[in-house]
Order: C-alpha cells, then sequence, then structure tokens
C-alpha cells in the first residue's frame, strides 16, 4: 500500500476511494429503493397484487424458505413479492437470507407502515388456509377435476363484467356428485341463493378472509348461517345452479365450483384476489375421500 501510495500520490487515492463509496452507496440505493418503489405500486386494488402470483410451486418454496431460515414466513413471502415485482416462482431474484435480512431492515427503516399494511394483507389471505375445496377419492377421481387460471376473464351474464374467480369444472358433468368442502376453520356468513351464483355459501375464516364457494347442487344437512366449520367440513355437492333470478335454476353451464377470495382491506368493500395458484398449493393439502362414506 505504501507503495502505491508513493507511485499514485496521496491525492489520486481519495477520488478513487470516494468512487468506491459512491458506487456502494448506489448500489444500496437502488437495490432497497427499487424495493421502496414496487412496496409503493401496491394497493388494495392494485391488479399485480390481487393476481396472487405464487407460480410453479412459488408459495410451497416460500414456506420453505422461511423454515430454513427460521423467519416469520409471512415476512418472507411478503418480502419476496416485493423483491420479485410480485410474481415469485421459486427463483425469481435468486433470494438468499442475506438478502432478505437486507431487504427487510431497508424497509422497517423506510415504510414500516405500508410494510406491515401489505404483510397483513397476505397473512390474512394464506394464514388460514388448510385443504383443497372438493374431496376426491384418489382411486376415481385424480382425472375428474379441470381449471385453468381464468381470473380477468369476461363474463356477460348481468352485464359486461371480469371473472373474479376459479372455476373447477368437472369432466363427468355430474349434478350433486362431488363433495365440496370449506378451505379453512371459519363461520358460515352467507348462505342462499344469488341471481349469477345460485346456491352458495360462505365462510370467514379466523383472521377474517372470506371464501365463497358458488353454483352448489345442494347444502350440507344442518349447514346454516352462523354456524362454525372446520377446514375439510362439507359445505354442499357440485352443481350448476344460478344465472337465473328464479331460485333453483339449474343447466345454464356445466357443473362447476366457483372459488371466489376475498379481503377486506379495511374499507366498505372487500377486494377480490386470484384464487388460482393458491389452489394449486392446496393441491397437495387435499383429503382423499370415499364415497361409500356418504352414499
Amino acid at each position: 500500500m505504501k507503495n502505491l501510495v508513493k507511485k499514485l500520490g496521496f491525492h489520486y487515492l481519495i477520488p478513487i476511494a470516494i468512487l468506491g463509496m459512491m458506487i456502494l452507496l448506489l448500489h444500496d440505493f437502488f437495490m432497497v429503493n427499487s424495493t421502496y418503489y414496487q412496496l409503493a405500486y401496491d394497493t388494495e386494488k392494485s391488479g399485480v397484487f390481487r393476481k396472487m402470483n405464487f407460480p410453479d410451486g412459488g408459495l410451497a418454496r416460500l414456506y420453505e424458505l422461511a423454515d430454513e431460515w427460521k423467519e416469520d414466513p409471512y415476512d418472507v413471502i411478503t418480502v419476496a413479492m416485493i423483491n420479485s415485482g410480485y410474481c415469485f416462482d421459486g427463483t425469481a431474484g435468486g433470494l438468499s437470507h442475506l438478502q432478505f435480512q437486507q431487504l427487510y431492515a431497508g424497509i422497517q427503516n423506510q415504510k414500516p407502515a405500508e410494510y406491515r399494511r401489505l404483510r397483513s394483507h397476505y397473512q390474512v389471505l394464506l394464514s388460514d388456509l388448510a385443504c383443497f375445496p372438493v374431496l376426491l377419492d384418489p382411486d376415481r377421481d385424480v382425472r375428474r377435476l379441470n381449471y385453468e387460471n381464468g381470473w380477468g376473464d369476461s363474463r356477460s351474464y348481468g352485464g359486461e363484467r371480469s371473472h373474479e374467480g376459479t372455476d373447477l369444472m368437472d369432466r363427468d358433468n355430474v349434478r350433486g356428485m362431488l363433495p365440496v368442502v370449506s378451505m379453512t376453520d371459519g363461520t358460515v356468513t352467507r348462505l342462499g341463493w344469488l341471481e349469477q351464483g345460485g346456491y352458495r355459501a360462505g365462510v370467514t375464516s379466523p383472521s377474517g378472509c372470506y371464501y365463497y364457494y358458488a353454483h352448489l347442487a345442494s347444502y350440507a344437512e344442518g349447514l346454516a348461517e352462523g354456524v362454525s366449520v372446520k377446514a375439510g367440513q362439507l359445505l354442499g355437492y357440485m352443481g350448476d345452479t344460478g344465472y337465473s333470478a328464479v331460485e333453483g335454476t339449474t343447466g345454464n353451464f356445466d357443473v362447476h365450483l366457483h372459488v371466489g377470495i376475498y379481503l377486506n382491506a379495511g374499507t366498505s368493500e372487500e377486494i377480490s384476489v386470484n384464487p388460482y395458484w393458491i389452489l394449486r398449493y392446496l393441491e397437495e393439502k387435499a383429503f382423499s375421500y370415499h364415497y361409500r362414506s356418504v352414499y
């Protein structure tokens, strides 16, 4: 070092040191502030947040990372979604434990209130989930269900609108056969006929998230508003009711279950989010079911 100082002169090393410090500061600035911009972009009605993009096992991977790192899972989920532009596919951004800690600390220093709000949304939406909403006999029904990411697709009944849920289609198209169960513990808060949804059941989970099950053929015995249910408990049977003001109308579409998930974001309006990737995650939690236990 002394030889370098003699060779270049002390006055040459000062700007080099300053330049190095500036590079480090700029790196941190852009890394952290890009995260702030992503955080600021999210609102309760933000399309990118509502898509719930956890493709290719992303959500399962985030829970795994939280367990490996001994971190709170909803902190890991929130930071990873912000860092990946709200689309974590298991590899997006190559998030390491150190990066998570740096991003988390930076956000806490600069935007703690916004962060807490966003984290709360993810916890409310995800923390109560326990099982897939249709019970399938693994020997008979493994290929019976079909569902796609139809979030935002157009619908015309009752006026032009966007599809705010996921339709699980019965390939056999048989009304009243496949059991529909609650994805969470909770309370039945809405029940009965809707023109668009037919016979529907709405369950509010302990965290306050609302899960909507529509087009049922019939209800489980004893189901009523105010009744407490457990995850995996029978709500009714998949059907094709709805698209009519006349209660009991069937046959206007194929047999399927419409699943909707709604977040009350502290406003007078519930905010719908895309159930598709959540359902894909829940497939691993699907309850096996044997028809002899019901029929």
